[in-house]
This record gives C-alpha cells, sequence and structure tokens, in this order.
C-alpha cells in the first residue's frame, strides 16, 4: 500500500531502497555511496558511519540529516506527522510509530517543564553516536519545513565527547551538551502548542488505522511471521504439490531483503533452515501419525520432491524409518 497522502510541500528529496529491511540502514548506505564509498549491502549501520568517519567527515550523523532530511522519514511516519495539529502531537506521533521507520527505542516524557525525547539502542543500551544526531538532525529539519515560527529545542544532550568540530551542532542544535549521561532532546513548554502548517485532521484520522495495523504485525517476531509465511505455503500442499518458499520469497512477502532477514533471525538466534526443518518435522510427524496416506504422498505434502529424501528426514528426526515410525504411534496409541 502506498503512503496514505503524499509528501507535505517541501518535503522532497532521497528515498531509501525498498530492497533494504531497514529503512534507515538502507537510507544511511546512499548517503555513504552518494560521497563516494563503495559498501556491500550487508555492511551494518555502526561499520557504515564509521567508513564514513575514516573518509573524512566527523560527524556523518549530522552530514546525513542535512543530506536526506525531510524525505528520509518514509511509509505512514511522514503523512502521521505533517498531518498532526501541534509540536506535542507529533512529538508523540513520532514516539509511538518510529518503530515502523527504524530500530532504535524513542521515548517521550512530558510534564510541566515540557517534553523530553530520548534516543536509545534497540535493546535499550547506549544507541551510536552518529545515529543519535542524524536522529536529532532529522527532526530539527522537519519541524524547519513544517513550522512557522520553528520551535528550536530547548535543550540537546548527547553521550558522545566533544571532540568532534562543533560548528554543524551549533547550526542544527544551537549549544548541544556533550559527555551527558543519556542522548535527549527537549522542547519547553510554550514550544508544544506550536501548530503544523498545513495539517488536515481528516487525513491524520484516515492514516493512524493503517499505521496501527503495521505497529501490530510488527509487533510479532521474526521467528513467528517467517514460520506462519512457510506454514501457508504448506497448507496450501494439501491438494496440489508445491515447491517450499525460498529465503528470497519470503524475504519478498516481508517487503526486507533476504539478507536483513536472516540478521534478524539470527538475532533470535534461529535461521531460516532451522525453521523451515522444524515445520516440515512438525508437520510430517503429524501426517504419518493421523492417516493412512501413501509415504510419497506425504513427502510431497510436506515439500519433499523424492521418497528418499523424505525417508532421511524421518530418520534424522525421529531415529527411524517413516513406515517404521508411524506404525510406532499406532501401537502407543
Amino acid at each position: 500500500m502506498a503512503d496514505p497522502r503524499p509528501a507535505h510541500p517541501g518535503l522532497s528529496g532521497p528515498r531509501p531502497d525498498p530492497a533494504d529491511g531497514d529503512p534507515v540502514v538502507g537510507l544511511v548506505r546512499a548517503f555513504a555511496r552518494s560521497t563516494g564509498l563503495d559498501l556491500d549491502d550487508a555492511v551494518p549501520l555502526a561499520s557504515v558511519w564509521q567508513a564514513l568517519v575514516e573518509a573524512g567527515d566527523p560527524a556523518p550523523g549530522l552530514s546525513f540529516a542535512v543530506w536526506a532530511a525531510p524525505a528520509a522519514i518514509g511509509g505512514p511516519l511522514l503523512p502521521l506527522l505533517s498531518n498532526s495539529p501541534d509540536l506535542v502531537t507529533l512529538l508523540g506521533q513520532l514516539c509511538r510509530y518510529h518503530p515502523l521507520f527504524g530500530r532504535e527505542q524513542i521515548t517521550l516524557e512530558i510534564s510541566r517543564r515540557g517534553a523530553v525525547l530520548e534516543v536509545r539502542s534497540p535493546d535499550g543500551g547506549q544507541a551510536h553516536p552518529d545515529t543519535v544526531d542524524a536522529c536529532f538532525g532529522l527532526l530539527c529539519r522537519v519541524l524547519d519545513r513544517l513550522t512557522d515560527p520553528c520551535p528550536a529545542p530547548s535543550r540537546i544532550r548527547l553521550r558522545r565527547n566533544g571532540s568532534a568540530p562543533s560548528a554543524g551542532y551549533r547550526e542544527l542544535f544551537g549549544a548541544p551538551e556533550f559527555g551527558a549521561d543519556a542522548d535527549q532532546c527537549s522542547f519547553a513548554t510554550p514550544d508544544l502548542s506550536t501548530p503544523i502548517a498545513g495539517a488536515d485532521p481528516i487525513l491524520l484520522r484516515l492514516v493512524q488505522p493503517y499505521a496501527e495495523r503495521q505497529l501490530a504485525g510488527q509487533a510479532q517476531s521474526w521467528t513467528a511471521r517467517v514460520s506462519r509465511a512457510i506454514s501457508e505455503r504448506l497448507d496450501g500442499n494439501e491438494h496440489a504439490e508445491e515447491p517450499l518458499p525460498t529465503v528470497t520469497e519470503v524475504a519478498r512477502s516481508l517487503a526486507v531483503s533476504p539478507r536483513s532477514l536472516q540478521l534478524y533471525l539470527q538475532a533470535e538466534s534461529t535461521s531460516y533452515s532451522a525453521l523451515l526443518d522444524s515445520l516440515q518435522r512438525d508437520r510430517s510427524l503429524a501426517l504419518l501419525a493421523a492417516d493412512d496416506q501413501l509415504l510419497t504422498t506425504v513427502a510431497r505434502r510436506v515439500g519433499f520432491s523424492t521418497s528418499a529424501a523424505f525417508a532421511r528426514a524421518v530418520r534424522r528426526w525421529t531415529g527411524s524409518s517413516p513406515s517404521a515410525y508411524r506404525e510406532q504411534h499406532r501401537r502407543e496409541v
């Protein structure tokens, strides 16, 4: 489904490659390539930042924010921000729906003194300093396009030390505090009511249900999502033989690259081949125990091209041949 509305006037520019699983990582890689760096698609984000530093950019997160803003915010997140009625609503939308765009954690705390955004890594730890710079830089650039007058952050606190040149930081952030115990961007209470120019409340109500559905889908682990995709193909083999889905096919159906999908599964201590083998095992043993179908039929239904391959798999799973396993199950029942 395409974005429910076109970009806000003035919000145009580079977009991430859809083949990249994480839009932020894909866009940063595109930025690095625009500077002349030749990077493999599998290079992690931290290594991309390091390559940019080694190439002579002391603050690549800020450079990225200037290069990419504000069209870097893709999917439904940009319509949600640009149609928020005021700054405080925009900040709330950013925190809730940021997982649709990037993996870092963004939290929002509102008090009588104002609002404080904090950026952490996906596991809740310290985020990469260049990722923090990029995040806060993008936010400031977007606000500059969406508000008039633009509410400048009342305070920027950064964990990174102050060894990087300060000119870029002063331009975007004013006078940030380096060496802080958290990465935070604050706005004063009077600025929270700043209106968003051109915001359409009707479009906002249209976009939010779509974004909520996407969030609900992301709430599932990658293991669960991949398992469901494989199971659906196995279910389709009941009456007609179909080849098992490849990792490329499943990745395409989940809108990520095969490499990204493998990395996501690795982070959950599994792999595509392990999930496929586990689902084939469960389905095979259930079919052997449930009915008297020919072993060749059972083999085809669970994705094996030959009875010999099916027999080897069953022996690996159970230590018995398919017929012996079926007979043993009947005796136990």
